[in-house]
């Protein structure tokens, strides 16, 4: 289930799920991509269920996550 979208500066489409993590859909490129938990990966997002997507006056992306805080995307 999707609980929050939002569109970045460079004209990406950024979905959070419920219980599924991350995706982007990169309008100029076509392509998607997906994120995840990964427990051997301490770059990873720190949970999959996602409440919701912000950007602050940098342009970065926030992800807020069920119970494990947020989460900051670094390219």
């Amino acid at each position: 289930r999707v609980s929050s979208i939002i569109e970045d500066a460079q004209g990406k489409i950024w979905v959070a799920t419920s219980e599924n993590g991350l995706y982007s859909y990169d309008l100029k490129n076509q392509k998607m991509s997906s994120y995840k938990f990964e427990s051997d990966n301490p770059k990873s997002l720190s949970r999959n269920t996602l409440t919701v997507l912000a950007l602050d006056r940098k342009r970065r992306l926030w992800v807020g996550t069920h119970g494990y805080g947020f989460c900051r995307y670094d390219e």
